[in-house]
Parts: structure tokens; sequence; C-alpha cells
């Protein structure tokens, strides 16, 4: 039966080749990682950000930019994020007034009777100088005819939110948001969730093991373990010598 002092020199006189195993191990470790991390970028890149400017443009042939635009969605082509989707966005249509003045951050008038327009809860946005902002009418829209100033009449819209400024200049109004039935939208979206699910979804065993990101977390929690046990084992001589 080997002695304690036997059984230290032997984890002594292994250690070196146990941490050349685990250095060989740890680089086959970052040779995978960066496989996995190639496969995402190329989705991402390639599927991701290429349907995602398809959908754009194929907007843009249904809605025109000079009276339309597309408002993104904080989720909106974050294929890298769990939440992520390519049906964050909405449509809105530009609105043609006659005159808008800006009255407080929370308020607008325009020129006439645009009472039919302005209704309660009706999703509104804003063009200002360096953005546009968004918000939702509070209340129904006011009409206030035979006013000299700033117009002869005029109607008041106030908002639930503080977005406004003085370089309002523009005025759009909800039109629609995504819902299946437009066969090229719909395949758009399914292509892009596709790649979004193959990089996102976790590994387990209801799940599969194909999700880049889990594969990535999980290796370089393996690669992490490794390298604190090459440590361990480079330092085993040193702090062992003087007890052999």
């Amino acid at each position: 039966m080997a002695t304690v002092k036997e059984i230290l020199q032997s984890m002594v006189n292994s250690a070196p080749a146990q941490a050349a195993d685990v250095s060989s191990s740890i680089s086959s470790i970052d040779t995978i990682i960066a496989q996995f991390q190639e496969k995402q970028d190329a989705m991402k890149e390639g599927i991701g950000d290429v349907a995602t400017l398809n959908l754009e443009e194929y907007l843009k042939t249904l809605y025109p930019v000079l009276t339309h635009h597309q408002f993104k969605g904080s989720t909106y082509n974050m294929i890298e994020l769990p939440n992520g989707t390519l049906t964050d966005w909405k449509i809105y249509q530009l609105i043609d007034l006659a005159g808008i003045e800006f009255k407080t951050n929370k308020q607008f008038i325009c020129e006439g009777d645009k009472t039919n327009l302005f209704k309660k809860d009706i999703d509104i946005g804003f063009t200002l100088q360096n953005s546009k902002e968004y918000s939702i009418i509070e209340n129904d829209s006011e009409y206030t005819p035979g006013n000299d100033f700033p117009f002869s009449n005029f109607t008041t819209v106030d908002i639930k939110d503080e977005v406004l400024d003085d370089t309002l200049t523009q005025i759009w109004i909800f039109e629609l948001t995504y819902s299946p039935g437009n066969t090229t939208i719909d395949d758009l979206v399914n292509e892009w969730n596709f790649a979004h699910n193959y990089i996102t979804t976790p590994i387990g065993t209801t799940t599969g093991t194909y999700g880049t990101q889990d594969n990535i977390a999980k290796l370089t929690n393996a690669k992490n373990m490794l390298n604190k046990n090459k440590t361990k084992l480079e330092n085993t001589s040193v702090m062992f010598g003087p007890y052999i």
C-alpha cells in the first residue's frame, strides 16, 4: 500500500502531463467555440439582416416613403436576443395638415376641424428636428372656430407623453402592424424565425442541442473550469514539494 508521501509524489509527477492534456482540451474547445461563433455570425448577417432588409424594401413598395414610414420596435431584428422578432414594427401614414403649431410638450394645434381624425387612444407619431417621437392621443380633440390666432379656426390635440418640442413639423397616424396573411412577409418572418431559433434555443432534452448561443456559453464554462484545473495542476509541484 502506497504511503502518503508516495501518493503526493505521484500527484506531482503526473501533474505536468495532466496540465498538458488540459491545455490540449482548452485549445480544442477554443476551436469549437470559434466554429459556433462563425455559424452564429453567418446566420445573423446572412439570414437575419438580409431578411430584414428584404422586408423593409418590400414594405416600401406597399407603403411609399414619401407618405409612410416604418417604426422599428426594441426587439426588431434582435436575432441574438431570446425575445427578438421580425414583427415588432408599425407603419405610420403622413397626415396632410394645412398648419401645425407646437403648444406644449403634450399638446399641439392644427388648422381647421380635424376632430374626426384625432380621436382618443389613436397611436400617433411626430417629426421633430432630430427624431421621430410617438405617443397616444389622450382625449378626443377639440375644435375652436372663429379664432384669429394662430389660425382662423383650429383643432387642439392632447397626447399622453411629453415628447413634443417647437421643432414639430409633421404628424403621422398609425396605419398597421404585422398580421399573418401576406405570403411575402410571412415567408421572410418564417425564415428569420428559423435562424433566430437556431441561435437562441437552449440545449435541452426537449429542445435539442443546436442552439449556438447556449453551446458557446456551456463550452465557455467548460473552458473556464479547465483553466482553473490547469492552474491547480501547474502549482502542484511547488505547493506539495516541501511535504514530500
